[in-house]
Parts: structure tokens; C-alpha cells; sequence
């Protein structure tokens, strides 16, 4: 008797979830995924959402399309965000995500093209000024218009959250990594 075998891949744990649906943050009404009870009933996670959709509700239309591959759109981050589920330290790494978030859309309202320093950046040619003393530290970097292109924190320890994009200065050159593994650097 022969007898056929269906082999099937098991899905990576990534496949397996399905990302959450578009919003903009926390749906503490009707929770779909881990993160989001979570957030509800952690006071300080719920006032950090809060300050975002404060931060949101003021964003321009334009600011939060996710400009690839240096800025991240609040949907992307809303799956980042939610893969906290899995961390062994849920708290610290929602923390830190809603805490690179809101520096992020801080940048947006607070980062001054006029209180950057111009710069050279390879390979990409679109960034021509640079502001080191954003918003809660972070560097940010600007278009020939004056828009913001990138807003990049150091580099979190291994194993956590980390930032979308981040930044190392060695000298007097600073790089950027996106999450995607593009890098560029700026002089």
C-alpha cells in the first residue's frame, strides 16, 4: 500500500499572526491583539497612547506616510508595536516604542529646519540639514524643503525595542540604519 504524505512548512512566527488593523493607536474599546489590553490597563502606557493620539490629532496629513525608508508610518509602527507581545519584558519594550513614537511625532511640531547645521549625506542627496539636539535627543534630519526626512535615536541594547531608525556619530560623521538595514552617512 503506498500512502502519500503532504508535507506543510510551518509558518514563521510572523506569518502566523496577522497584523493588526489600520488605526492610529490603542483600541482599549475592542482589543484585538496582546498589546492593546496591555496598554489599557497600564496607566502609564495609557497616558503615553494618549499623548500620541494628542501628538496625532495635531500631525499634518502628510507627516505620518512613512517616507521609506527613513520614516515609519504609524501603521508599520503599530505592528512593530505589537510584537512586543512576544518580549519576555513586555513593559520596557511598549515603553520604549510608545517613547520613540512620541519623539518622533515631537520632531514633526518641534525640529526647526533654521536651528539645523547643513550637511553632506551619502548615498542619499535628499538630506541637507541636520538638527543633533532634537526632541528627547534625537537627530533629525531634513529635506531641500525643509521637511523632516528622518528622526533617529541611539542605538537600544540588543534583545528590546528598537528604534526605527538610529544613529551613531563617530567624529564628525553621523550614520543613520534603518530598520530595513539601508544605511546612510552624513557629514
Amino acid at each position: 500500500m503506498l500512502a502519500l504524505v503532504t508535507l506543510v512548512a510551518a509558518p514563521s512566527p510572523s506569518a502566523a499572526i496577522p497584523p493588526p488593523p489600520d488605526g492610529m493607536a490603542a483600541d482599549c474599546a475592542h482589543p484585538i491583539y496582546a498589546t492593546e489590553p496591555f496598554v489599557c490597563s497600564t496607566l502609564s502606557l495609557r497616558a503615553q497612547d494618549y499623548a500620541m493620539r494628542v501628538l496625532l490629532a495635531g500631525a499634518a496629513p502628510g507627516d505620518l506616510l512613512g517616507r521609506a525608508p527613513f520614516l515609519e508610518g504609524q501603521d508599520e509602527w503599530l505592528r512593530r508595536r505589537s510584537m512586543c507581545a512576544f518580549q519576555a519584558d513586555q513593559l520596557s519594550c511598549v515603553t520604549a516604542a510608545y517613547a520613540e513614537r512620541l519623539t518622533v511625532l515631537r520632531a514633526f511640531r518641534e525640529a526647526k529646519v533654521r536651528a539645523a547645521r547643513k550637511v553632506g549625506c551619502a548615498p542619499a542627496r535628499w538630506a541637507v540639514a541636520m538638527q543633533a539636539n532634537g526632541p528627547d535627543g534625537a537627530v533629525v534630519l531634513f529635506d531641500a524643503i525643509g521637511a523632516v526626512r528622518a528622526v533617529a535615536l541611539p542605538q537600544a541594547e540588543p534583545g528590546g525595542w528598537q528604534p526605527f531608525v538610529s544613529v551613531q556619530r563617530t567624529g564628525s560623521s553621523w550614520t543613520f540604519q534603518a530598520a530595513s538595514g539601508i544605511a546612510m552617512r552624513c557629514r
